[in-house]
């Protein structure tokens, strides 16, 4: 017997314009999961019963009953196939049983690129179905070497396997791992040619990183090492299998003395806790190489003092006019946005501050910053709006790093000094005295 709120549903749905609908179904997938058999077969009859394009792609995307996926799948056009193969409903009971296994083994034995490409990509893929398929086994065994690349390629830019795990559970977390343990190991077992190379270049950009047990990371980058056919793409797939060695392992910390340049750029992206000199010392030993790897190591743009140095040798490196430096103000910017807090001490814009060339440009607008900070510190004191003592905090060691700045500034005034501008400083640092 269907309860009240289910009965409800059906008729607003029932009734509603075929827009409706399809939002409706696209943003209630969780009541659609906990309906019984009985009232899932209802709503969706009754759905189906409308006979509206529009509402049966929204049914074939985020219906998640089963038995109905599989019943529409048998006797539905290419493209309500094709919403369903991208729908949740593959999802199914992620380890037991989805629709789409009733119907793996025709779409291999028929070789649909269209249907399989979507199905490979799409995230809700059970994950035992990736697992088979980078292991080439269960329905997978039987496909020749090319086809498996291919069908590898398919899902080489799936989502799933570039999401970390979020749960508590143990057991689910080694079946969720074993999805990125089984793609790490193709890197193994392809042949070592271009067809190869060119889809672990893709599948490797981005794959979480989760080394397979008892695997030899240096052997892999070894069988990799291929001479004689697009070095740049061999190289790069070195480099992607390096990842698997930790960055605070000796084995990492001997890729920046090897002979092999895929390494060495690997290093440059990951390495942590370098000197300043370092980044000197390792641009002039790779130049671009160098800066193309640097501006990619994250912990490099965490850090006030390797982050300036890195500045500075893109300023130096001319070979390509002023690209690395643009370069870097675009990473600049990027990591401004997801961790404003490297960033403290350093005005926020198009322009990274030290690059504007006029001083008294600078020194006007880093003080209109500060006094933006001076006003959120003022309510911070007076406890107005910032109840936390930990931007209050920032707000004070933001301030005093700025009035640092400027009083460096000043040291060598230009030829008409701003007296104002002196003044205002004057009166922010008293005013910043008389509160610590």
């Amino acid at each position: 017997m269907e309860n009240l709120s289910t009965i409800i549903i059906n008729q607003k749905l029932q009734f509603s314009s075929s827009d409706f609908v399809f939002e409706w179904l696209k943003n209630n997938y969780k009541i659609l999961s906990n309906l019984t058999v009985v009232e899932s077969e209802n709503l969706f009859t009754m759905l189906l019963d409308r006979n509206n394009q529009l509402i049966n792609l929204g049914i074939a995307l985020y219906c998640p009953d089963q038995k109905l996926c599989s019943k529409l799948f048998s006797i539905s056009d290419e493209n309500i196939k094709k919403a369903l193969l991208s729908g949740i409903g593959v999802t199914g009971q992620r380890l037991l049983y989805s629709w789409i296994d009733d119907y793996l083994e025709d779409l291999l034995s028929n070789f649909n690129e269209d249907l399989l490409a979507i199905l490979l990509n799409n995230k809700n893929i059970p994950d035992r179905t990736l697992i088979s398929l980078f292991e080439k086994k269960k329905q997978f065994k039987n496909i020749d070497e090319v086809k498996w690349i291919t069908l590898c390629h398919y899902a080489a830019r799936n989502e799933r396997l570039t999401t970390p795990y979020e749960s508590n559970s143990l057991d689910s977390l080694i079946q969720y791992n074993r999805v990125f343990e089984s793609a790490w190991r193709l890197f193994e077992l392809f042949p070592t040619t271009v067809f190869s190379a060119n889809v672990l270049s893709v599948l490797g950009e981005n794959l979480i990183v989760k080394k397979p047990y008892g695997m030899d990371v240096e052997k892999t980058i070894q069988r990799w090492r291929v001479e004689d056919q697009d070095p740049e793409l061999f190289e790069h797939v070195r480099e992607i299998v390096a990842r698997l060695n930790d960055n605070g392992s000796d084995e990492f910390e001997r890729y920046k003395d090897s002979d092999d340049v895929a390494l060495r750029r690997n290093y440059y992206s990951n390495f942590r806790f370098p000197k300043v000199e370092n980044i000197r010392e390792f641009f002039k030993k790779d130049g671009d190489v160098f800066l193309d790897a640097a501006l990619n190591n994250r912990l490099i743009f965490a850090n006030p003092k390797y982050r300036d140095a890195l500045r500075e040798v893109c300023l130096e490196f001319k070979d390509f006019d002023d690209l690395y430096n643009y370069k870097f103000g675009q990473q600049q910017r990027k990591w401004e946005q997801l961790h404003p807090e490297w960033f403290e001490c350093e005005v926020s814009g198009d322009l990274p501050y030290e690059e504007i060339e006029d001083n008294e440009v600078r020194l006007e607008l880093r003080v209109e910053h500060l006094s933006k900070k001076v006003t959120e510190l003022h309510k911070a004191l007076l406890d107005i709006k910032v109840h936390d003592e930990g931007e209050k905090k920032t707000n004070l060691n933001y301030i005093m790093c700025e009035l640092t700045k400027i009083s460096h500034k000043l040291t060598t005034p230009p030829k008409q000094t701003n007296i104002p501008l002196v003044f205002f400083i004057g009166i922010i640092a008293g005013y910043l005295l008389s509160k610590l």
